[in-house]
């Protein structure tokens, strides 16, 4: 049987071995930014019988998928931050949205010239200053009385708002919808 100055000694040896670790770990906490205080509680000067086992700390791993690592998902959780955006309107007002150059809407005189659906919102903008959509459908439903309100009403917001981000007409918020005219 051991003696128990030899189990003090091994157990003196294990403490020195654990606090060598513990240094390792604030270290690497300070590293990152975090609080070696808040890290981990102090340890209790008294050694318990049962054996404490240490659950891994929860990562935010979904069921199915391998979990990640504490330093992983450290990093996860503080992303790094975002360039800031840069202002975008003057290079819009040259060009349409994404860099390229405004679309070409070309005006008809008479509306059975139209021969697109572009061509056919542009001609009904240009009898008024500012048009909503359902007001551009009801000047159209004239003309296009094969379609149901709903269906043409569809059709002209679609192909306005188009003409919109692509830099063929104007538009501007009014409530929950918009407001369209042409440029210039």
């Amino acid at each position: 049987m051991a003696s128990i100055q030899d189990v003090l000694a091994t157990l003196a040896e294990k403490e020195a071995e654990l606090q060598g670790q513990l240094t390792a770990i604030r270290t690497a906490i300070s590293a990152l930014g975090g609080s070696v205080a808040s890290a981990a509680p102090a340890a209790p000067a008294v050694a318990t019988a049962a054996p404490v086992v240490a659950k891994p700390a929860p990562t935010g791993a979904k069921r199915g998928r391998k979990p990640k690592s504490a330093l992983v998902a450290a990093a996860v959780a503080a992303p790094a931050a975002k360039p800031a955006k840069v202002a975008k309107a003057a290079k819009e007002s040259k060009t349409g949205k994404g860099g390229r150059p405004p679309k070409e809407v070309t005006l008809v005189d008479q509306y059975a010239d139209a021969k697109s659906w572009n061509q056919k919102v542009v001609w009904a903008l240009s009898k008024a200053e500012k048009l909503t959509a359902d007001q551009i459908t009801e000047h159209l439903h004239k003309f296009e009385t094969s379609y149901e309100f709903a269906a043409l009403k569809t059709m002209v917001s679609s192909t306005a708002s188009t003409l919109a981000k692509k830099g063929g007409i104007n538009a501007v918020r009014n409530g929950r919808g918009f407001e369209y005219s042409l440029k210039g």
